[in-house]
């Protein structure tokens, strides 16, 4: 998918740098977003782009996730861009 977007014309291949972040999982859901955001961009990164939680746990007691989908872009939103 996030190559999809160079092919769509939606990104500069020119100036886009896809990345792996070796980052260890010590946060999970919302604050893990915030996380790999504000690292990216200390590291340099302009933008970053929030999609659903990739670290998502399920709830201890009943069979659902303890986070929705959108709560991490959710609290980056309300948190704002300030890093």
């Amino acid at each position: 998918m996030s190559y999809q977007v160079l092919a769509d014309g939606v990104l500069d291949p020119e100036t886009t740098v896809f990345y792996i972040f070796p980052s260890l999982m010590h946060y999970t859901g919302p604050i893990e977003g915030q996380w790999h955001a504000k690292a990216s961009i200390n590291a340099g990164a302009k933008f970053y782009i929030v999609g659903r939680d990739p670290a998502g746990m399920g709830y201890p007691v009943e069979k659902r996730d303890l986070y929705d989908t959108d709560h991490g872009k959710k609290v980056y939103i309300v948190r704002g861009s300030r890093t």
